[in-house]
């Protein structure tokens, strides 16, 4: 998915789900993750990378919501993923990069050298409005660091003064 800023730079996004074969969460509860400035959607997207091999495995005492789950028996690392977590859960989750954010096909447009003010003003209302049209539902957002940071300029209305009304 994508979402375009009205500035025009196209974010990059990505609806959570372990492998091609799962199902989305068609009228689930939409969860936006936002990561922090030197990050990208992975931070929430723990997994083993296609074609890499770790000996990652299971805590003896698993918590009780990934008992006898098949996908994390496939990847030990989703156990540690909030983005798999949520999606187990029932969540429908939704994973973005900011302008300039991510890499190869999740990459997100935008050169550096941009204000953080743009992510909050641009990148903020644009997400939001792309998740709710999809999904026909007011998302929550969660974000780390900046991440957070992005949500209380949304809700305070915040807007460069030359901006023309939409």
């Amino acid at each position: 998915y994508t979402a375009r800023t009205v500035d025009g730079v196209d974010l990059a996004m990505w609806r959570y789900r372990p492998d091609p074969q799962s199902p989305l969460r068609e009228g689930a509860q939409p969860v936006i993750l936002m990561p922090g400035m030197a990050c990208n959607f992975n931070f929430f997207n723990v997994h083993t990378p296609e074609g890499a091999a770790y000996a990652t495995q299971l805590p003896r005492d698993p918590a009780p919501w990934a008992a006898g789950d098949a996908y994390l028996r496939e990847d030990p690392m989703r156990y540690y993923s909030l983005a798999y977590y949520l999606w187990s859960r029932g969540y429908d989750v939704w994973l973005v990069n900011y302008r300039g954010q991510g890499r190869g096909e999740f990459r997100s447009g935008g050169a550096s050298g941009y204000a953080i003010d743009e992510l909050g003003i641009y990148d903020m209302p644009a997400i939001i409005a792309r998740v709710r049209e999809i999904t026909g539902r007011k998302p929550v957002w969660a974000g780390h660091s900046m991440g957070g940071v992005m949500s209380y300029m949304y809700l305070e209305g915040a807007r460069f003064e030359n901006m023309a009304d939409p």
